[in-house]
């Protein structure tokens, strides 16, 4: 291809996850029936 450029990012999981999340929910996330910031991370 003429003119195309190639890009090319190195991130960890941990940091995509990370990203997502701020993406996702900018001010934090919370839940939704109790309004309480005590989420756990994890499965």
């Amino acid at each position: 291809m003429v003119g195309s450029i190639r890009l090319s990012l190195t991130i960890m999981d941990g940091e995509v996850v990370e990203l997502i999340l701020r993406r996702r929910w900018p001010k934090g996330v919370k839940w939704p029936y109790c309004g309480s910031i005590a989420v756990r991370k994890g499965r």
